[in-house]
């Protein structure tokens, strides 16, 4: 549930429905996956087969500590208004950037500059 809404957040426009449908795709090739390898390993028991589930589940989970905090979770949970800004100008345009300072209702200054 928590990964559509993460690339909808951090997503450019022009590829937020790529992504999201990849984000599908790879959920269902991921159970199909899964179902090849519990029936080609049948014979080894349910140990092994849940065994070899949990590498790619933990090599996932592992990887979630990388992700960038959303500018969203930025200014809603830590109330940290220009670290928001700061992620926004290294990933989107300086219109962009300006409205959506505009919808946060931010008054306050800050140094930025757009290549």
């Amino acid at each position: 549930v928590a990964a559509p809404l993460y690339i909808s957040e951090i997503a450019p426009a022009k590829h937020r429905g790529k992504l999201s449908g990849s984000f599908s795709c790879n959920v269902t090739l991921g159970i199909l996956v899964a179902y090849i390898s519990n029936v080609l390993l049948v014979d080894y028991g349910w140990r092994f087969m849940l065994g070899v589930e949990a590498l790619p589940a933990f090599v996932y989970t592992v990887m979630c500590f990388r992700l960038p905090e959303s500018p969203r979770w930025l200014i809603c949970k830590k109330g940290d208004r220009p670290s928001a800004l700061v992620w926004l100008k290294k990933h989107i345009s300086f219109e962009t950037c300006k409205r959506m300072r505009a919808d946060w209702g931010y008054s306050g200054t800050i140094e930025i500059s757009f290549y």
